[in-house]
């Protein structure tokens, strides 16, 4: 009988970030890109009489050709599916893989698979399978780590595991060198986001090469996140239990979705580009020259379907991340808009990564909480682009919600209300909010008009930017010290400030300082070393 099996990488984050060195992170994500990309093509083409560019093909061929031992139904995203002609080939494609994914990662990353027999009669119903399959096959797997020390061994200087090798003044391990052996072998990995200007200019292999000033030494991580993918999905698929059509469907989804994010990131990569070329961006960064090019300021690291990673200099993460969501907002699939959210993490250019991804990742889901709670409570389905934003200015070994408990709450001031949906009585989603932030805020979409970003950049551009209502840098400090010592510092401060000409920009149809308990201002206070807004020249 026939064999469906899918595969599933496991551990990405961990491999792609737990490095401090940029060009450890690069090749890492290289090569967890290359895993379902041709690993596995090449794995199932060893066996001949295969069908492995499931992108150009125009319908399901294993069900009517005998001699086919195995069809790539699609790959991406970390997953893949793969239909054999029996378990006992899928069993030998599965060895071949984990000895390549073993020999090219140095045990440090991990799959699992699961495969079910089936007639190819129904689709949707060998999909839900596979997944349960999957799902319990996780749960029952024992955790494997790459040896650790033995005796006495010397810890490798980026990530923390025994050092096998010297390379320049660091000792490395084996994981460590495996990745930067794939970033040299593949330095031009992901130049086609560079387009018409790839002679030009490059993206840098270092964090110190990201245009942070002298004395400004901030980056920004960025992790974007599709919404509702999951959904998508079964929504393309619903009810339809003839195969070819089926897979045919779920082919065209995978590949419009990760045609659509290449795109986004291209507009964002064009956008930088032009602002350095005309606008005022040339003289707000430092750009690197290295050997021939200069160095953007920007760090593509995970371009895989709907979950995209980059560094940028740290006044130009929200920019960016605001780009990014307002192009993906103009592409829709099947007829149904897409929309992400995005995390944006502002921390010390030599702050442990890992730890800055962590908080992108976090960030993203507190953005996707948030607009989901909103969408739920009016009864329709998120389609909202949301973005939240976090400086670091010290350690963070806490989570993110007891962070800002701490940091965002006014003493003496009564808690901001927070937000939730309710089933049958029971709270079945909840989420914070705290008296100093009115983040996430909403990029693109149709959401309540006092959450849409639009607002944030009228009121930036009035208190900062030149206007009429322009207020000098040190009082915006100073108003955002007065915020955190209390309620009452920061109404006289404002107080003080009007009898002099200076007045908060409106808001929402009034200037009320705190509303709720709440207040849109201290994000901005925030941003004001943080945010370089980006000029349209299309």
């Amino acid at each position: 009988m026939t064999t469906l099996s899918l595969y599933d990488v496991r551990g990405i984050q961990e491999f792609i970030f737990s490095s401090s060195k940029l060009k450890e992170n690069i090749g890492a994500s290289i090569l967890v890109a290359k895993v379902l990309s041709k690993r596995l093509k090449e794995a199932v083409e060893k066996l001949g009489q295969v069908i492995v560019d499931w992108e150009k093909a125009d319908e399901f061929k294993i069900l009517k050709d005998e001699n086919i031992n195995a069809e790539i139904v699609y790959a991406g995203g970390g997953n893949a599916m793969v239909a054999y002609r029996n378990r006992d080939i899928a069993k030998e494609v599965t060895k071949a893989l984990s000895k390549i994914i073993l020999e090219e990662t140095g045990g440090a990353l991990r799959f699992s698979v699961a495969h079910i027999d089936t007639n190819f009669t129904n689709f949707t119903e060998d999909r839900q399978k596979l997944i349960k399959e999957l799902r319990e096959n996780k749960e029952e797997t024992i955790e494997t780590f790459p040896l650790l020390g033995i005796a006495i061994t010397k810890q490798g200087t980026t990530d923390g595991l025994p050092a096998v090798k010297k390379v320049d003044r660091d000792f490395i391990s084996l994981p460590a060198f495996l990745k930067r052996e794939e970033e040299e072998k593949e330095k031009g990995y992901f130049d086609y986001l560079l387009g018409n200007f790839k002679n030009d200019y490059k993206f840098p292999r270092e964090f110190d090469q990201l245009g942070q000033r002298t004395g400004e030494r901030h980056l920004a991580v960025v992790h974007i996140d599709g919404n509702n993918m999951g959904r998508m999905i079964e929504g393309v698929i619903k009810d339809v239990e003839d195969y070819n059509e089926a897979v045919q469907r779920i082919r065209k989804l995978s590949k419009e979705i990760t045609e659509h994010y290449k795109d986004a990131a291209k507009c964002v990569v064009k956008k930088i580009i032009e602002n350095l070329k005309w606008g005022q961006l040339k003289d707000k960064i430092e750009l690197i020259w290295d050997e021939t090019d200069n160095n953007l300021p920007f760090r593509p690291l995970v371009l895989n379907g709907d979950d995209v990673t980059f560094v940028t200099d740290g006044r130009l993460g929200v920019a960016l991340a605001e780009e990014f969501l307002r192009e993906i907002s103009k592409k829709s699939v099947n007829g149904k808009t897409l929309s992400a959210c995005a995390g944006v993490a502002i921390v010390k250019t030599h702050f442990p990564f890992y730890r800055a991804y962590q908080l992108a990742e976090r960030l993203c889901s507190s953005a996707k909480l948030k607009g989901k709670i909103i969408a739920l409570n009016a009864e329709r389905e998120m389609e909202e682009n949301w973005l939240d934003f976090h400086i670091v200015y010290s350690g963070i070994r806490t989570e993110l919600n007891e962070l800002r408990k701490r940091q965002y709450n006014v003493p003496g001031m009564e808690e901001a209300k927070g937000l939730k949906k309710e089933e049958c009585g029971k709270i079945i989603m909840k989420y914070d909010q705290f008296n100093l932030l009115w983040r996430p805020w909403c990029v693109a979409g149709d959401c309540e008009e006092k959450y849409k970003w639009e607002n944030f950049k009228k009121m930036f551009e009035k208190m900062f930017k030149n206007s009429k209502e322009k207020w000098p840098r040190s009082k915006l400090k100073d108003l955002r010290d007065e915020f955190l010592k209390g309620k009452e510092s920061a109404e006289f401060f404002v107080r003080f400030c009007e009898n002099r000409g200076k007045k908060l920009p409106e808001f929402n149809g009034n200037n009320e300082i705190f509303r709720n308990n709440q207040t849109p201002y201290f994000d901005i206070l925030e941003l004001l070393d943080f945010y370089i807004e980006l000029e349209d020249f299309s």
